[in-house]
């Protein structure tokens, strides 16, 4: 079951330009005194994204997968990572966008949209906490549906047991249709 997920997963790509992949830098081994099981930190993939697309938060591709993958910003040791299972660069649209996120901490995670007017926008869907991936990143793993249909920065709070998470997303012009 899990190599038929990473195969899907792979055959979702969109095929549209998107980050370059990253090669996180080679960590030094580990004590032999760290605990077995504790998994390696998970790589950072560029500076953390800001209100306003300030920057926007860092994306590269996820090499398991090949889709374009998100990190949020995050309090002190933690961590907020996402798929996104969308075309990317992602475009204004009507149709909803998934996100997969792995995210730490503990509890139920609540989460809010801010539209690039300011304004309040809502999820279409979830957040869904999902049992069983192949996405490996630290957290549990929660999706979410939203339609981003304005072109701006879209901001994305998290909340779980206490602990704020953000993702600045920016979302360029709606595609225009094919002629013909």
């Amino acid at each position: 079951m899990g190599i038929a997920a990473s195969l899907l997963l792979v055959g979702c790509g969109t095929g549209a330009p998107g980050p370059s992949p990253v090669t996180p830098s080679p960590t030094p081994s580990s004590p032999a005194s760290a605990s077995v099981g504790t998994p390696a930190p998970a790589p950072v993939l560029g500076p953390p994204g800001a209100a306003g697309c300030a920057p926007a938060s860092p994306t590269a591709i996820e090499p398991v997968s090949g889709l374009t993958e998100v990190q949020g910003t995050a309090p002190d040791a933690n961590s907020i990572y996402g798929l996104i299972m969308a075309p990317f660069p992602l475009a204004a649209s009507n149709t909803t966008s998934k996100f997969v996120w792995r995210i730490t901490g503990s509890g139920d995670l609540a989460v809010t949209v801010k539209k690039p007017d300011g304004s309040s926008g809502q999820l279409a869907w979830g957040p869904d906490d999902h049992e069983d991936s192949t996405y490996d990143r630290p957290g549990d793993e929660w999706g979410t549906g939203i339609i981003l249909n304005a072109a701006g920065c879209w901001e994305l709070n998290f909340d779980r047991g206490g602990a704020t998470f953000a993702v600045y997303l920016l979302v360029g012009p709606e595609a225009p249709l094919p002629t013909g």
